[in-house]
């Protein structure tokens, strides 16, 4: 399948991800999407020898005028959480969105770290100074990562006094504390009642005090404005230091040291600082699902969720996005949230994979484009599977976009007409499932317009022209099973023909066998493949064992290297026998395994011989399969037909096969 042309978008750095320190890696696929101007989505999926590592990035230029960071949450009011995928259908224009800060879990729930949206300051910083970091945008679209503040002040500029509050937005244990309330957090004040009767609610519009209620009910707090409020002694601290009609204005690190931001959410340790690794201050302990942004020199924003703690997925912990974050290029880098909030939403779909169901969230972030798009005049297609077989089901991404390239972000994927030229095959909104063989297109239409993307479909079990119903003149290699099975007369004397055919071979194969007299009894040159790392040229042909009887190649600590130098270096023939089944343990190591034989087979004869219940013989792609039995499993109702063994013969400096059979009428 042909990489899509978006892929030149993504920047060098990315492309040359590192393996990091979990184990040998095997196999990486990528697809890069585009999902706007300045915004792209790259999908990795490593494949390591102890699991996998899934992985999102998303690329954002702040450069480019028509995109923006900005925060979301739950608009009926953030103190009650909500998913992120309700938080993505209330608002308008998203692209791609991530969970963001971590929170508290509480009724109200409330953001540990600070929040700003379109300029307001909606949360203050998290009261451990130095150990959650912020994430900030200014006016100008510059992004700024660093240690906030927690502290917050009234001041009232009538008076000249300034009052100490302890948390905007966060809920105040029996409103002993002096806090403030937007009508973000919440649409109403809490009002007195008939326990806390003693509070005081400063109600602050357009900074101007609009009234100073003490023991009155719930009031609708202000849009461009906020409550403060408290109760006990601090009530009347309140009603002294504020009367109607002053002049406030709230104090913070964020309004007076970071002047200008617009948007800003927390988050957890600082990861990097100027490209150099920095202390942990904050640590979830394990490996599991994560979610962390950087800033790169060009002022490019990266914001990555990992998949974890649900197999095969290995995860990440704070050390290993440490390392990861500074291969893609950041320059600074921080944790957001992550375990079951990690989440990431491109084209109406959640992109990564979790553990359970969506969490309910505090608040989010989300890139937007700010252009009105125009028609659509575009369309692009990502299938995202690199080989593609008969009966495959692939997802695809597809994307419209008007002549400008800004996205049309109200179609997404299951919204186009999907067909297909030079195959067949069915598509159910997110999927195309292929039923025939071919070289030809995908196709997606939408409102007159058509984009289209190549794609080989693979035959798969298709008949194998290499198989041959006869063999004239010497194989140079014979294959055998484990020969261990009835020691009864009639056994012995069938595998006594056996031993004797497989004397006149030039080449003895004896398949993970563990019947040693029947191999000793064998005259011609045997080699014993069982388990890793051996193999043999013989004849214009390399054979090589692999063990993947654990439950894939990956199971055994360097063989998939040893297995891709052999076919590289190896000859034009090469015979590779699995010493269990001729599917791998997982599907992503099924698929690397697939491209790698196939890619192969493109230069080279490649031929897998697996161990079966039965004797058979099949093509996929350009790969021969080729069944072998024990003799334990070998049908023995009719001698003539039944009893066989495998044998290769050089044919023009090509391998042909057949099951030859050792008695004949």
């Amino acid at each position: 399948m042909k990489k899509r042309l978006a892929a030149l978008i993504l920047c060098f750095s990315i492309m040359m991800t590192p393996t990091l320190g979990f184990a040998s890696m095997i196999d990486e696929s990528r697809n890069v999407i585009n999902l706007s101007q300045g915004v792209s989505l790259t999908k990795i999926n490593s494949l390591y020898e102890n699991g996998q590592q899934g992985v999102n990035i998303l690329d954002i230029d702040l450069k480019n005028p028509s995109v923006k960071i900005d925060l979301l949450f739950n608009q009926n009011g953030f103190a009650q959480r909500t998913k992120l995928s309700n938080m993505v259908n209330q608002s308008s224009g998203v692209i791609a969105a991530v969970n963001g800060d971590f929170f508290s879990m509480s009724n109200p729930g409330f953001s540990l770290g600070p929040m700003v949206k379109d300029g307001k300051q909606l949360s203050n910083a998290h009261y451990e100074q130095n150990k959650y970091a912020s994430f900030m945008v200014d006016v100008n679209n510059s992004p700024i990562m660093a240690y906030i503040n927690p502290g917050v002040q009234i001041e009232n500029q009538s008076r000249n006094i300034k009052v100490d509050i302890s948390a905007i937005n966060k809920p105040s244990k029996d409103f002993g504390n002096i806090v403030i309330y937007t009508s973000e957090y919440v649409k109403n004040s809490p009002g007195a009642n008939g326990t806390y009767f003693d509070l005081c609610e400063i109600v602050v519009e357009n900074d101007i005090v609009r009234e100073v209620r003490f023991g009155q009910g719930p009031v609708a707090i202000p849009q461009n404005g906020y409550v403060i409020l408290a109760g006990g002694a601090n009530s009347y601290l309140l009603q002294g230091a504020f009367g109607v009609g002053e002049k406030v204005n709230i104090l913070t690190d964020i309004s007076m040291n970071h002047q200008n931001v617009k948007t800003a959410v927390g988050g957890g340790t600082m990861l990097l600082r100027n490209g150099q690794d920095v202390p942990l201050t904050q640590e979830v302990k394990g490996k599991s699902q994560r979610t962390a942004m950087g800033v790169t020199s060009d002022q490019r924003i990266l914001i990555v969720t990992v998949d974890g703690r649900k197999a095969p997925y290995i995860g990440m912990d704070e050390r290993d996005l440490q390392q990861y974050m500074k291969s893609l290029g950041a320059k600074d880098a921080m944790m957001l949230d992550g375990g079951g909030s990690t989440q990431m939403i491109a084209d109406g779909k959640i992109q990564n994979n979790m553990t359970g169901s969506e969490r309910d969230l505090v608040n989010a972030l989300a890139v937007k484009s700010t252009t009105q798009s125009g028609p659509i005049a575009s369309i692009e297609i990502n299938p995202l599977k690199e080989t593609v077989f008969v009966g495959d089901k692939v997802e695809l991404v597809i994307r419209g976009f008007d002549s400008s390239k800004n996205p049309i972000l109200d179609i997404t994927t299951p919204s186009y007409s999907v067909g297909s030229e030079g195959f067949s095959g069915s598509f159910d909104g997110r999927n195309f499932t292929f039923s025939s063989a071919g070289t030809g297109h995908i196709t997606a239409s939408y409102g007159g317009v058509t984009g289209r993307v190549e794609v080989q479909v693979l035959p798969k079990n298709a008949p194998d022209s290499r198989f041959v119903q006869n063999i004239q003149g010497q194989s140079i290699a014979s294959v055998f099973g484990d020969m261990k099975g009835s020691d009864s007369v009639f056994d012995d004397a069938i595998r006594a023909f056996m031993q004797s055919a497989a004397s006149a071979s030039q080449q003895v194969i004896m398949m993970d066998n563990s019947d040693k007299v029947f191999q000793g009894g064998v005259s011609a040159p045997t080699e014993e493949f069982s388990g890793a790392y051996k193999y043999k040229n013989h004849a214009g042909a390399t054979f090589i064992s692999v063990d993947n009887k654990n439950g894939g190649v990956s199971k055994v600590n360097g063989q998939w290297a040893y297995l891709k130098g052999l076919i590289d270096k190896g000859e034009q023939n090469v015979v590779i026998f699995l010493q269990g089944s001729s599917t791998m343990g997982t599907p992503r190591e099924q698929e690397a395994f697939d491209s790698m034989i196939q890619n192969a087979g493109k230069t080279k004869n490649i031929y897998i011989v697996y161990k079966a219940n039965d004797f058979s013989s099949r093509m996929d792609g350009s790969v021969s399969y080729i069944g072998m039995p024990d003799y334990k499993n070998i049908k023995k109702t009719n001698l003539y037909e039944d009893i066989k063994y495998l044998s290769f013969m050089n044919q023009d400096g090509k391998l042909v096969y057949t099951f030859q059979k050792i008695f004949s009428n």
